[in-house]
Parts: C-alpha cells; structure tokens; sequence
C-alpha cells in the first residue's frame, strides 16, 4: 500500500479510539450523574425506575449504534485495503507472467535461428556433395561417353527435326552400345534426385542453381531431343513409360533452372 493509504488508515484508527474512549467516558458520566440525581427517587416507585431505564437505554442505543457504524466503516476500511493489496499483488504476478513470457519468446526465437543456422550448413553441405559428385572423374568419363553418342543420334537426325531415338540401345547386341543407353538413365536418375532433393528443401537453392544451372540447361537442351522409344513404331508400354518419365524430367528440369519455355519431343 501507498504512504497515503497509511496516513488515511492512521486516521481513521485515531478517530476511532478518540470516539469510542469518548463514549466510554460518556456512559460512565452520564450512568454516575443519573444515579446520583435519582438515587433517592428510584427506590420509592418502580414506575420511575422503569421510566429511568427507558430515559438510560435512549441515550446509551445510539451511542452503541453509533460505535458499531464506525467499528463497520473501519472494517470496510481494512477490507479495501486488503483488496487493493491483493490486487497489487496480482498486478506483480501478471507483470512476472510478461516477463517471463517475454523470455521465453526470446528463447524460442533464439533457438529457432539457431536451428535455421544448423539447417542453411546442412543444406549447402549437401549441395557441395552433390556437385562433387556430379563433377567427379567418374561422372565425367560418363557425361562425355554418353553425350557423344547422343550427340552424333542427334545430329544424324536434325535434317528432319526428329528425336533421336535410342531406346534400341538397351536391346543392341553390343555390350557397350547397351552400356550407353544404361548410362543415359543412370544421368538421368542422378538429375531427377538432385531436382527432388532440390523441391523437398534439402538444398541450398541459390548455391545450386550457381552450381548446376549451367550443365543442366545443357541435359535439358539434350534430353528434350531423344525418344526412349527406339522408333516411331515402338508402341511398348515399357518404351512409352520410359519416354513418359523423360518428358517429366524435362518439364522439371525447365521449371527449376527457370526455361521460359520447354520443348518436350512427342
């Protein structure tokens, strides 16, 4: 409570003993006065002894009354002033509440940022990995092997704008014509996981479409020319959904290198 609530308390305390010793002093007075007056009327007629205790029990209710009203106001007194300590002490406690809320909050946001932090590492480090593999001598043996064969498929057919089919690689009787065609799916599985790690978060995408944009608009610009069937007549589901998984490729590569426009061999 305020200094002020204290001064109005030890007033009212004050008022009080003054008020209640003044009727004390009154009663004792007023009872010593009456007695002494009526001391030798009172025993002759009961009638006056009654009439007497009327006239005393008048003038000593309102002074009980008048005790009991200020003994009332002064526990009401204390009762406001119960509450507002109580409500003082739940204002604390509301302030202690913010307070800690406000740490709290504090330390989540420190803790997310620093999970973030942990996350962006994670995720160019696997960016790296995933360009030292693709730059790796052995992928690069690979990429030049294939893409010389594919290469002189395309421009065999360029003449007539035709794609250059070469899903008769897998069924050649050559071991190493086979070995190409195995070699363009084992490229083209290695793209659509870079690109599926790339959708699901897992990469740095800024730092791998520095890395990878270049070479991979080349593979678009390849693998939008080829037909996994191995000619216009293959009807086979097998070669349909083998030139199907292509076609898809093709259109993610195009979104996530950012080609305006895509050209998917029909």
């Amino acid at each position: 409570m305020g200094e002020k609530a204290i001064e109005e308390n030890r007033s009212i305390d004050l008022f009080s003993i003054v008020l209640i010793f003044a009727t004390w002093v009154l009663l004792v007075s007023l009872f010593a006065w009456t007695s002494y007056w009526f001391s030798g009327e009172l025993g002759k007629s009961p009638e006056q002894l009654g009439q007497f205790g009327d006239f005393f029990g008048g003038i000593i209710n309102p002074l009980f009354s008048l005790a009991s009203f200020v003994l009332l106001i002064r526990t009401l007194t204390y009762t406001r002033g119960a509450f507002k300590v109580s409500l003082e002490s739940i204002n604390v406690t509301r302030q202690q509440v913010v307070v800690a809320m406000d740490q709290l909050k504090f330390e989540y946001e420190k803790h997310r940022n620093e999970l973030t932090e942990d996350e962006k590492r994670s995720r160019r480090e696997l960016t790296i990995t995933w360009h030292q593999n693709w730059m790796s001598p052995e992928m690069a043996t690979l990429k030049l092997s294939v893409y010389g064969e594919i290469e002189t498929r395309i421009r065999n057919r360029k003449t007539g704008q035709q794609p250059a089919f070469i899903g008769g690689l897998r069924i050649s009787i050559a071991a190493q014509t086979r070995e190409i065609y195995h070699g363009i799916k084992y490229l083209m599985l290695h793209i659509h996981q870079a690109i599926t790690f790339f959708d699901d978060g897992l990469l740095d995408k800024d730092l791998f479409l520095k890395l990878f944009a270049a070479d991979f608009r080349q593979w678009h610009s390849v693998l939008s020319t080829l037909d996994m069937r191995s000619d216009t007549s293959d009807g086979s589901k097998y070669s349909e959904a083998q030139d199907a998984e292509r076609k898809d490729l093709v259109e993610r590569l195009a979104r996530v290198i950012g080609l305006q426009e895509t050209s998917v061999a029909s």
